[in-house]
């Protein structure tokens, strides 16, 4: 696993991590992984840890249970833990799989998203999902030789459509909830939102602190 990103626990012994894939790892000089990422060569893949976990001569200590991700980042699990939710940030869509008894994982859903999505979360109660990210790629790898730079952040939410063109194939709504041009949240990375607080929480890469919104976006 060269290079783990997000990991998701399922229990004590079990879980899901997101990873770029061995010889695809983004590493190297920054204009090499600006041409992979524009390229969007199918790099990361999701993993899978059981409760065995033991590697030997024919066994792998985890094994792959969903793949073909442009840079595979976010992952968490529905309230109901039915479902696992993953974010393809340079795939541009947000991911929805039925989580099995073994842990493999089936697609059920993929949902394209206009932002480079990095970490995805769900409100515990109403099961709305949140993806933050930037729609401004190159703001975003600027600010990290540069502090004076800022990198604008966004934040989605995605829920079920109840809109009469529901008819026509579209299942989920997705609305740009938080817009900063980086002055407040820089290079925006994670928002949790929770209805029953009425507070979300915004942060970022370059953001000094968390912003605390006193109302659930």
């Amino acid at each position: 696993m060269p290079l783990p990103n997000d990991v998701l626990l399922v229990d004590e012994k079990r879980f899901y991590v997101t990873s770029e894939k061995p010889g695809l790892a983004l590493q190297g000089s920054v204009p090499g992984k600006a041409v992979r990422l524009l390229s969007r060569i199918p790099s990361g893949w999701v993993v899978y840890r059981d409760e065995d976990g033991k590697a030997s001569l024919t066994k792998s200590a985890h094994r792959v249970v969903a793949d073909n991700f442009v840079l595979a980042n976010g992952i968490v699990a529905a309230p109901t833990g039915r479902h696992i939710i993953t974010v393809s940030q340079f795939g541009a869509h947000v991911h929805i799989f039925e989580k099995k008894l073994n842990g493999n994982l089936r697609l059920v859903d993929s949902i394209p998203i206009d932002i480079c999505g990095d970490n995805v979360s769900v409100d515990p109660e109403t099961g709305a999902i949140y993806v933050t990210g930037f729609a401004k790629l190159l703001s975003y790898a600027a600010a990290a030789d540069d502090p004076s730079v800022v990198s604008p952040t966004t934040v989605l939410k995605i829920t079920n459509n109840t809109s009469p063109d529901q008819f026509y194939g579209r299942k989920f709504k997705v609305t740009n909830v938080y817009t900063d041009t980086g002055a407040v949240v820089s290079g925006g990375t994670i928002a949790l939102v929770h209805s029953g607080l009425r507070k979300t929480f915004v942060s970022g890469t370059w953001t000094k602190g968390v912003v605390v919104c006193d109302k659930a976006l």
